[in-house]
């Protein structure tokens, strides 16, 4: 175990008593069925026991979770909350709680229906549950919030805890408000968990959270093999790809970079006899996709980075990136979920050298700018004026600046932290009241609520708060908590709707273009940072698990005995594909049809662009194996030597037909062989585009010699 030289007088060894440990490991035992504890586990669980707060950084299947779930379920009261980014996430994690226990966990999140949260919450304040996990955006809900102190809080785990940190590969604007939060909770003890913390997210993490004990458990997986192939183009990769997921046994996942790729690729290996699947966020049934991966049924998933947080397939035996992730942190916890089990397993980056360009493109694409944040500022004045505070709704900002949700997250958050708006708990569409009694409170502001609203005992109404807000001169930001503590007190009931962001607009600042112009060059500083890691680690000569471990924790081995550039690895066996000249005489045979030069190669590469009367025909993606510039390199080779002509249509498009060589050729295949075996005397020739050509006079000669 390392520890972080910080603050010496919070930072060092942790000695766990003997007897601690086994009472740990048998509880271990009792519950989860676990005969061993992993590193750092028993540690962490001391530390947590004594209610000090903790950054635990652990490598991806290093037995994080057992590090809060253990203690919270031999707790007698109070719970956990565990705030956690993705709903898969948060059900993963109860869903896989062992039988006897699992009743004590739930999750509060966005999927629920409005009973059933009711419900829930309900549970949370009569002390039901032990664990709880929720979004960070419940902690901007006071409804959650008096919730949860009325539960009783015994910790708060906030896992992914890089995603506090601008600096960190998955930054996410919500968790900025956690130290806020948990304020309002009561301070209760803090557990920051993640996997990939280097020292600059570890400092980001420690300015945003407060000053916390650091265990900083081994990143080393010496059961994981690095391995990165470079490669000249996407024609290699294509073969690597098929190489490697022939010839590797156990399951694996592919992780490409869009959605039709992952359509392609998977289309590509069952082509060659692989059993896979494709998954991504486009998808109607994904649940279904994941569980033929999990079962076995489907041995190759070829995936978006959609898929694989809090996945836990023990025995994922390889990991392969058909292009390098978008930082170094990313590509780390990716690869880390093969081999859970201990066992050997690679993990395969399939390099070439444009990919840099494509990740600097890619960060560039994504990269926030002024004219974004201007355009939210716009967006948001738009919905609060002529008022200064008012609700935001974040689809209607999405639909007007036609971009995502994260971005629009991230401008909302830059825009607070240069002073132009403030934002305040998200406030509900619409509270339904009921009065038991009379309030009985000094709290003249929710006596003055419950007049503008015209709320008397033994009636229900509905209301718009921040209406109601506005008319009784009240601060909307302040109401709904008010009204949580009347509901405390019995005289009050309340049910709350949808909710939406409340934004104040702020008095420009005057040096306000200066502060955005700094968080700007940040943000961009971060992405820029990102790719170069990124390609430093695609092109190091040295130890690739002392490349990560170093970056991660700062020291790594100088040599290990599983990553390429330690011990090379043999090279694997090839996947007998056609020749290029067999790939021309399939192209001669689908060209006969008449197809456009862009369909005929949707057709040939099996793109969902294609002609539907193709999709069943012959010769409907025989070449997914290929890049689109090496068939557009194969269809020019056929017209330069006349067995392809470009015929123009009525309506002004251009067809592909086969020339009287063309269809000789397919009789006689030796034609075309010497196209690949002699190029200089066929590709060297004057292209045959004109629409009365029908032969030129180099095929012709090469077919009479070959006739001969």
């Amino acid at each position: 175990m390392a520890y972080s030289p910080a603050e010496p007088d919070r930072y060092g060894p942790i000695q766990v008593p003997e007897q601690e440990k086994l009472s740990l490991l048998d509880a271990a035992r009792e519950m989860f069925g676990f005969e061993h504890l992993l590193p750092g586990q028993a540690e962490i669980m001391h530390c947590v026991a004594r209610g000090e707060d903790v950054l635990a950084i652990l490598p991806t299947g290093g037995g994080k979770s057992l590090t809060y779930q253990l203690p919270s379920l031999r707790d007698t009261t109070g719970c956990t909350l565990v705030i956690s980014p993705l709903i898969a996430l948060m059900k993963d994690q109860v869903d896989k709680l062992p039988r006897g226990v699992s009743h004590l966990a739930t999750a509060i999140n966005s999927s629920l229906e409005g009973d059933e949260l009711h419900r829930r919450l309900e549970g949370v304040e009569r002390g039901k549950y032990r664990l709880v996990y929720a979004a960070p955006e419940r902690l901007r809900q006071p409804s959650f919030v008096q919730g949860m102190r009325r539960g009783g809080i015994n910790r708060l785990v906030i896992d992914e805890a890089h995603c506090v940190s601008m600096w960190g590969h998955d930054f996410r604007p919500d968790y900025l408000h956690i130290a806020e939060s948990r304020r309002l909770l009561g301070q209760p003890p803090l557990l920051a968990l993640t996997a990939t913390a280097p020292p600059g997210v570890r400092n980001d993490i420690l300015q945003r959270l407060g000053p916390m004990r650091v265990v900083s458990g081994e990143v080393l997986r010496s059961n994981l093999r690095f391995e990165v192939i470079q490669l000249r183009n996407q024609d290699e990769k294509l073969q690597s790809l098929l190489d490697i997921c022939s010839h590797e046994p156990g399951a694996g996942i592919v992780y490409a970079g869009t959605r039709a790729r992952c359509e392609e690729l998977a289309s590509l290996l069952r082509s060659q006899g692989v059993t896979a699947i494709h998954y991504h966020a486009g998808i109607e049934d994904r649940a279904r996709a994941q569980e033929e991966f999990m079962s076995g049924r489907a041995r190759v998933i070829v995936a978006t980075i959609a898929f694989g947080m809090g996945i836990d397939k023990p025995d994922i035996r390889l990991v392969l990136h058909f292009e390098p992730s978008s930082s170094l942190e990313s590509y780390y916890q990716e690869a880390g979920r093969a081999g859970r089990d201990g066992l050997p397993s690679r993990c395969v980056l399939l390099y070439a050298r444009a990919d840099q360009g494509t990740l600097r493109a890619r960060s560039k694409r994504d990269a926030l700018g002024v004219k974004l944040l201007r355009g939210t500022l716009a967006a948001i004045k738009k919905q609060v004026e002529p008022a200064t505070v008012g609700r935001v709704v974040l689809d209607d900002l999405r639909r007007d600046l036609q971009v995502d949700e994260t971005p629009v997250r991230v401008a909302i958050s830059l825009l607070e932290q240069a002073g132009l708006i403030r934002r305040g708990p998200d406030i509900p569409r619409c509270l339904t009241l009921w009065m038991a009694r009379p309030l009985g409170t000094t709290d003249r502001d929710l006596e003055s609520f419950c007049r503008a609203c015209g709320l008397q005992p033994r009636q229900r109404v509905e209301c718009d708060p921040l209406e109601v807000a506005r008319v009784a001169g009240l601060d909307p930001a302040t109401i709904e908590e008010r009204i949580w503590n009347g509901c405390a007190s019995g005289s009050l009931s309340c049910r709350a709707s949808a909710r939406d962001m409340l934004l104040e607009l702020r008095q420009t600042p005057r040096d306000a273009q200066e502060r955005i112009g700094a968080l700007l060059d940040q943000y961009e500083q971060v992405r820029e940072q990102r790719v170069n890691e990124m390609v430093a680690y695609a092109n190091t000569r040295h130890c690739r698990h002392g490349h990560i471990c170093t970056y991660l924790s700062g020291y790594g081995p100088q040599r290990c005995k599983a990553c390429d550039n330690c011990v090379p690895r043999p090279v694997a066996p090839r996947i007998d594909l056609m020749a290029e000249w067999e790939q021309m005489l399939v192209i001669l045979r689908v060209a006969g049809r008449g197809w456009g030069r862009r369909k005929l190669i949707f057709v040939l590469r099996g793109d969902a662009a294609a002609p539907p009367s193709a999709l069943d025909g012959p010769g409907f993606g025989a070449l997914a194996f290929r890049s689109e510039p090496a068939l557009e390199h194969l269809i020019d080779g056929l017209l330069a030597a006349g067995f392809l002509q470009a015929r123009r249509l009525e309506h002004g498009g251009v067809a592909l037909r086969l020339t009287p060589s063309g269809t000789r050729a397919l009789q006689h295949p030796e034609a075309v062989r010497a196209l690949t075996e002699a190029p200089t005397t066929c590709h060297t020739a004057e292209p045959t585009h004109t629409l009365d050509a029908e032969w030129s006079e180099d095929a012709e000669a090469l077919y009479q010699r070959l006739r001969q």
